[in-house]
């Protein structure tokens, strides 16, 4: 029998991509590794599954469930009991957010409804870039203003008409990615303080419109903060503190008439860019200050450590604790951080403070702004870095951390900041601008 023909070898073939096709793979696997190593490397709270959990933000954002905690059942009956409090009755601004420092105005009321094209424009005037605010008193608005990378500009404005009625500045060169001045002056009847983002703080006569004094943080081994100064100046009987953020200078104090060194407080963090604030804890008056260490209370006399809470430390601690009364305070911060609410109120001997943390909310929490204490509710724009794709938006939080509403996308406000007027809501959207009002 002839042999029958040889049969063709049987070949896998398989699928080689291209050359090119190779060297945009291992291309995008690279700046998937630098990606990975520059946020563990530089950004705080870096989470890149995030990066892929629901990339588009179909989902949409999922609200948390608080941790309960092991709070003494004295505790939790006096956050039961808490009445709020109520808004400060006065018509002046004179420092950041307000007489009280939360944000809240009491003395107006506004119309619920307005007509298609907004409220009526009254004045406006140009200013350079930036992320301060204003404050007011007897008729003239204070903002501290930036002049090309060069000099921090205090300027006046007449209220009632907008006109500049004069201005007076220093030198104070730098630059940073994000530009302009990032703080509120404090006006006493005399003089006006301000505080420039590369640590020059200064004050200036109202009369005479002179600088009477200045100090530069950084020359009394001040460290300045990744993304420049902060923290807005808060006026305490005769003296004028600052974040200076130095190790043995976390807060300084000055006397308002000389510039004079009052106190020193301990290290509250570099990364803090919060501003402090007076409140009552434990039958006693405190300078409060969230900083990167965790909550703080100081002596307003001596700057002596009444009470340090490290239970919350942000990497970036930029919203100042928001008080409820009673020692109560809702600590929150972006990067992760989360949101708590706490009390802190008198050790069983008086001889210090206890702090008792009433709920936790892992990662989610505002970023930029305070949240305001409103009717037995918190308000906070829970917008940060790592929840882009889903935002929270503007978020309703009852005292036991349960979330009661949210805008989400409808409107998101990006990282805008709010206030209370009249027992509603003023939210300036971050991204596009729009001044909007809530009822809450």
């Amino acid at each position: 029998m002839a042999d029958s023909p040889p049969q063709e070898p049987k070949v896998r073939r398989f699928f080689l991509p291209s050359r090119s096709a190779r060297l945009r793979i291992v291309i995008l696997a690279a700046a998937m590794l630098l990606l990975f190593l520059y946020g563990q490397l530089f950004v705080p709270g870096f989470d890149l599954g995030a990066i892929f959990d629901d990339p588009l933000g179909i989902g949409g954002w999922s609200a948390p469930t608080p941790l309960q905690t092991d709070a003494p059942e004295e505790v939790r009956a006096r956050l039961a009991a808490l009445v709020p409090l109520e808004p400060t009755a006065t018509r002046e601004w004179e420092q950041f957010l307000g007489p009280a420092r939360d944000g809240r105005a009491g003395a107006f009321k506004l119309l619920r409804s307005w007509p298609a094209s907004g409220p009526k424009k009254l004045w406006s005037v140009a200013v350079e870039a930036g992320f301060g605010g204003a404050s007011i008193r007897d008729g003239q608005v204070y903002l501290l203003d930036r002049q090309e990378d060069a000099r921090d500009v205090l300027r006046c404005f007449a209220l009632e008409s907008g006109e500049e009625l004069w201005q007076a500045g220093y030198e104070a060169p730098g630059r940073s990615s994000y530009r302009g001045s990032r703080t509120v002056p404090a006006v006493s009847a005399q003089f006006v303080f301000t505080a420039g983002p590369f640590g020059h703080v200064a004050c200036f006569d109202r009369a005479t419109h002179e600088l009477v004094w200045s100090k530069n943080l950084l020359e009394l081994d001040g460290r300045a903060p990744s993304w420049c100064y902060a923290s807005s100046p808060l006026l305490v009987g005769d003296a004028v503190i600052f974040a200076a953020l130095a190790q043995d200078a976390g807060l300084i104090a000055f006397e308002q008439q000389t510039g004079a060194l009052l106190w020193k407080s301990e290290d509250v963090g570099t990364e803090s860019y919060g501003s402090p604030a007076l409140h009552p804890i434990g039958g006693r008056e405190q300078i409060v200050f969230l900083g990167s260490r965790g909550l703080f209370g100081f002596a307003p006399e001596s700057g002596a450590t009444l009470l340090h809470y490290s239970g919350f430390q942000p990497s970036l601690a930029i919203p100042a604790a928001t008080a409820l009364g009673d020692g109560f305070f809702f600590l929150t911060a972006g990067y992760n951080s989360g949101s708590q609410l706490i009390h802190v109120g008198s050790n069983e001997d008086d001889t210090g403070f206890a702090v008792s943390q009433l709920f936790k909310i892992d990662r989610e929490g505002a970023q930029i702004h305070q949240a305001l204490s409103l009717g037995g509710h918190l308000y906070a724009n829970f917008n940060r870095n790592e929840n882009t794709r889903r935002p929270p938006g503007l978020v309703c939080l009852g005292l036991d951390g349960s979330v009661r509403w949210s805008t989400r996308k409808e409107p998101a406000i990006d990282r805008g900041p709010l206030l209370s007027v009249g027992g509603l809501l003023l939210v300036l959207g971050g991204d596009d601008g729009v001044l909007r009002l809530v009822d809450p």
